[in-house]
């Protein structure tokens, strides 16, 4: 099963273009919570993956304005929802 048949409902760019994320294990991007140092090493692997990504903004749009839960747009959910709050501002 790839990333995009796995989460369901997705953006245009996840089928329209071929992100980096499209070819890993999609658990990297949404590993277990609780923090462990196992989760936070897939979130840096994740968020490494993202950063030289061309539809990093528009991943992060995305999941700015559909609270996606995992690593979007080199972002965590933590992340995004301090955006969020600065954004309010």
């Amino acid at each position: 099963m790839t990333r995009v048949e796995s989460i369901g409902r997705y953006p245009d760019f996840m089928t329209e273009g071929s992100p980096p994320c499209s070819q890993v294990d999609p658990e990297m991007y949404f590993p277990e919570k609780g923090g462990s140092g196992a989760t936070q090493y897939e979130f840096k692997i994740a968020k490494k993956i993202c950063r030289d990504c061309p539809y990093q903004a528009a991943c992060l749009t995305w999941a700015i304005e559909n609270n996606e839960l995992g690593v979007w747009g080199g972002t965590t959910e933590r992340e995004r929802r301090d955006l969020r709050r600065q954004r309010r501002r």
